[in-house]
């Protein structure tokens, strides 16, 4: 009885979604793309972690100060319009990251981090975190993500956020 339970469930999802008007995914078409969520994402690898980026919402495994590993899902801050960094905020424990726009001359994006305030007064300062490469999907077709120039564009990037 338990082993029918999977497939039970997934057709009767399959069946509400359906009945809602959704239609089914089919192979070789694009899936749907659900509010700011890109189905093809790019992500930036770096010595200390990898930042995952799929449009709104971004996923990051990443080893802290500390050596620890932290695995955590980021959304994306709108509020902002800063034509350098791409700013995204952790749901749990409110850290803010900034990811460089456009490549510095070594081709590589700057990573930079603000730490949640602990109550202190003091206001959080950016630091730097890591220089990462972007990788992107084969399956892109070698369209770049979205907001990212990758290039040398040095003279006009800014050092931090």
């Amino acid at each position: 009885m338990n082993a029918l339970v999977p497939p039970m469930v997934a057709l009767l999802a399959l069946t509400c979604s359906v009945a809602d008007g959704q239609q089914p995914a089919t192979t070789g078409e694009d899936p749907t793309v659900i509010g700011q969520v890109e189905h093809f994402g790019y992500a930036l690898v770096g010595p200390r972690g990898r930042h995952y980026v799929f449009g709104g919402i971004a996923m990051a495994d990443y080893s802290d100060s500390a050596g620890t590993r932290r695995i955590v899902t980021m959304q994306l801050e709108e509020a902002s319009s800063d034509a350098e960094f791409v700013y995204y905020r952790e749901l749990r424990e409110g850290h803010r990251w900034a990811l460089a726009r456009k490549a510095g001359a070594e081709g590589q994006f700057g990573v930079w981090i603000q730490l949640a305030s602990s109550g202190s007064q003091d206001r959080p300062k950016w630091q730097p975190f890591q220089r990462a490469r972007l990788e992107q999907p084969r399956e892109s077709g070698g369209l770049g993500p979205p907001g990212l120039t990758p290039g040398n564009e040095q003279g006009r990037t800014r050092c931090s956020p």
